[in-house]
């Protein structure tokens, strides 16, 4: 019984290390559609679009954003000039994580705003 304790441990623990997180950094995210759930960011040259999903976590630095306000900050700051962020999507056994129609899934989106002085125009 023990010896079948500490197996099941361990294949919980290298199933755990199995899911490793695929980040896409400077991401200007251009639109976020919550009636269809999905983002829209420019990844270097090209526009990707992500789905997010309930578990997804929006937010600024540490500070997570209220899942009620998403929608509000969507309209009135993201799909007006978009915004800089990090999104970082979920990969498991070396394959990202994917919705029904092919779109990587994103689990945190951190935005990034310059402020003061060093703000862009």
């Amino acid at each position: 019984m023990y010896r079948s304790l500490v197996l099941s441990s361990l294949a919980l623990i290298l199933c755990v290390v199995v899911v490793v997180a695929k980040e896409y950094p400077d991401a200007q995210v251009t639109n976020i559609d919550v009636d269809k759930n999905t983002i829209t960011a420019k990844v270097g040259d090209k526009d990707v679009t992500f789905a997010f999903t309930k578990d997804t976590t929006f937010g600024f630095g540490k500070k997570a954003m209220d899942p009620d306000k998403l929608a509000k900050f969507a309209e009135k700051v993201v799909n007006v000039k978009g915004a800089k962020a990090t999104i970082v999507t979920r990969e498991e056994k070396d394959k990202e994580v994917t919705d029904k129609d092919g779109k990587p899934v994103a689990d945190r989106v951190t935005f990034t705003f310059k402020r003061g002085k060093d703000k862009e125009d």
